[in-house]
């Protein structure tokens, strides 16, 4: 059983509103490896289509860089209760991911040869992996929490685990590129 009360010295002064937004300054990072690391999907830059589809139309604007923002942006508005502490789980987030794990079966199913024909085997592979990891590992944290108390740290980290995917490697681009 996962322990999440280990609380550093640092973190002891922070309320939950600090850890939260810091949580969210954190998917900065998944969300710049997902779309700037390369101009072209690879594995590390894989273009999700959380950021990928925004940056398409913002190019033209000359602003496609903000698309680095969604994944903290939506996070925040789809968590408010972890900013006031509330440590439940809302179903709506269960709801989120099974939605997401369910049309992420499609669409690699729907995508897997153009995925083959123009990112290659390997690209395309790793992937699915790396998204069936995801939702393996975000799927069993929600199975072994699913009753007893809910401390803030075991939402947090569901909520920044569904988020840092979706900002990262969720629904890659597969196929030709525009």
């Amino acid at each position: 059983m996962l322990d999440f009360t280990f609380q550093p010295k640092l973190l002891t002064n922070m309320t939950h509103r600090d850890v939260t937004f810091a949580a969210a300054a954190t998917l900065f990072v998944p969300a710049w490896l997902g779309i700037f690391s390369s101009g072209i999907p690879t594995i590390l830059g894989p273009l999700p289509a959380l950021t990928s589809l925004p940056a398409l139309f913002l190019t033209n604007a000359g602003i496609y860089w903000i698309v680095v923002g969604i994944p903290s942006a939506i996070f925040l508005l789809w968590s408010p209760q972890l900013l006031r502490g509330v440590a439940k789980i809302p179903a709506r987030t269960f709801v989120l991911f099974v939605l997401c794990a369910s049309l992420t079966i499609f669409y690699f199913v729907g995508s897997w040869n153009s995925g083959i024909q123009y990112q290659g085997t390997r690209f395309t592979y790793v992937m699915c992996v790396v998204n069936a990891m995801y939702t393996a590992v975000i799927g069993s944290l929600f199975f072994a929490f699913r009753k007893g108390r809910d401390p803030f740290g075991k939402s947090l980290t569901i909520h920044w685990l569904l988020f840092a995917w979706l900002a990262w490697c969720a629904f890659p681009h597969l196929g030709e590129l525009p």
